[in-house]
């Protein structure tokens, strides 16, 4: 009764690599053909020079989620509600730094609209370049 005015814990870590990325609220979308390696990994094609890389860990399911539908701070929320003990305070500035990279890379668009994911992307071994 009297726990009205008690401060609730929030759930998640303060985030603030995610509240300080300029980023946050954009969609991610895949750029890339790729084919399922095993069950923990993918290969993927780089756009222009034709490498092709294994993404594994959090590389990998940002580029399998790469749908252009979330936001990198809805993905990165949706990663937090995953966990059944505690969050780890780092989760935002790891992933992050993944969303960075798999953009630098150009494996990944991050675009301030909802875009459709190109066809061509859709589904592994779509196109033939692997």
């Amino acid at each position: 009764m009297f726990n009205l005015f008690k401060k609730k814990k929030s759930k998640y870590p303060s985030f603030r690599v995610l509240q300080s990325f300029h980023k946050r609220n954009f969609y991610f979308l895949r750029n890339a053909e790729w084919v399922k390696l095993d069950e923990a990994s993918i290969l993927v094609t780089r756009p222009r020079s034709g490498e092709v890389l294994t993404l594994t860990g959090w590389q990998r399911l940002i580029f399998l989620s790469a749908v252009g539908e979330h936001t990198v701070e809805q993905f990165i929320y949706f990663l937090a509600d995953q966990y059944t003990g505690a969050i780890p305070y780092s989760l935002d500035h790891v992933v992050i730094f993944d969303f960075v990279e798999l953009e630098r890379i150009s494996l990944i668009s991050l675009t301030a609209v909802k875009q459709a994911l190109p066809k061509e992307f859709e589904l592994p071994g779509m196109g033939g370049a692997l």
